[in-house]
């Protein structure tokens, strides 16, 4: 990193991220004489997403209570309580 862009008190924060993993992090630094350091950036998974809907019955086309449902590559379910 060029002398020119480093604060003055040397603080910086690195972020990391992997999208395809859903997955990423931050690390603080202060470097006051390193202009390549070298820092590990622990990635966390994001689950903060969330889905919503509506089991809807094929032919019939009224909502369907109690199913289970999934996402595909996911690997936590969840239980549909009520008519929406």
């Amino acid at each position: 990193m060029p002398a020119a862009n480093v604060p003055t008190n040397g603080a910086m924060t690195v972020y990391a991220d992997k999208r395809s993993a859903f997955s990423d992090g931050s690390v603080d630094l202060v470097s006051r004489h390193d202009g390549a350091p070298a820092v590990r950036v622990r990635l966390e998974r994001d689950t903060s997403a969330t889905i919503g809907g509506v089991v809807i019955h094929a032919v019939t086309r009224e909502s369907i209570a109690g199913v289970t449902v999934s996402v595909a590559g996911g690997n936590t379910r969840t239980a549909v309580a009520r008519v929406g």
